[in-house]
Formats: structure tokens, sequence, C-alpha cells
């Protein structure tokens, strides 16, 4: 694959779904699984928990297309915090584990035309601006 558009990208792999945030086309992470799965028959995705204490999770994830050349790889790394949503409550280790891998497969070029990031990261990131907003809100109005 020489090129990196979502078309010719789909030419490869099939139709692409994205999600439309904010008028970009982001593509999600099990549609970069599935073109990974498609492409690099012979390669290797695996996960490693960095950091788990205090309800804090940083998560790696190591992509390697073909195992037969182990020096060409790509990484991603993820962040997430239970007390940043209710989600995260019950599932701070499998979202993190989702990002660090969408991260990664980004980085190898799958699905990652307009952003690295991921529909769902893109999502989050939104959703986490607009409680910190709500709570510097309710700040401001306490301190009124």
């Amino acid at each position: 694959m020489t090129n990196n558009t979502i078309t010719d990208f789909a030419k490869f792999v099939g139709p692409i779904k994205t999600i439309d945030i904010h008028g970009k086309p982001y593509v999600t992470v099990p549609e970069r699984l599935r073109a990974f799965h498609n492409l690099y028959h012979n390669g290797r995705i695996e996960t490693e928990l960095i950091h788990g204490e205090g309800g804090h999770y940083i998560m790696k994830t190591t992509v390697t297309p073909d195992v037969e050349n182990p020096d060409r790889y790509f990484t991603g790394f993820a962040h997430e915090d239970e007390s940043k949503s209710q989600i995260n409550r019950t599932s701070a280790i499998e979202n993190c584990e989702t990002s660090a891998t969408g991260r990664a497969l980004g980085l190898l070029g799958l699905g990652s035309e307009s952003s690295i990031a991921s529909a769902e990261e893109v999502q989050n990131a939104i959703h986490q601006q607009g409680s910190q907003s709500k709570h510097l809100s309710s700040i401001k109005e306490e301190s009124k």
C-alpha cells in the first residue's frame, strides 16, 4: 500500500467505516484491527500494562507488521483515569488498551489519513473537555 488515503485503504480491506467528528472522518479501532489482520497475516499485536495503581492506568501496545522483521514495529501509549467517566469506573483498563492499540495501528498508517487518534479517542477527549468545562463552571459559580 503506497498511499494512506481512506479510499486507497479500502481497496485493500473493503469499505472502511468512519465516524464524522467536527467535519473530519475518524476510523474506529475495530476497523483498524480488521485492516491489520487483512493486510499483515504474519503480524503481532502485544499489549502491556505499564502502570495500574490509584485508579490510573498506562498501557503500551506494540504492533509488529511482520514477526520475521521484528526491528520494524510501532508503539502506542494511552492513559486512563477511573474517575474521569462512568465508563472508566468499570472499564478503564479496557479503554486504555483499546486507545493504545488504536494509536499503534494509526502510527503504522492504518486509518490515519486525518489523525493518529481513533474515533473513540477523539470522542473521549471531547467528553473529558465537556466534563472539565462543567467542573470549572461549577467552581466559578461557587466562588461568587
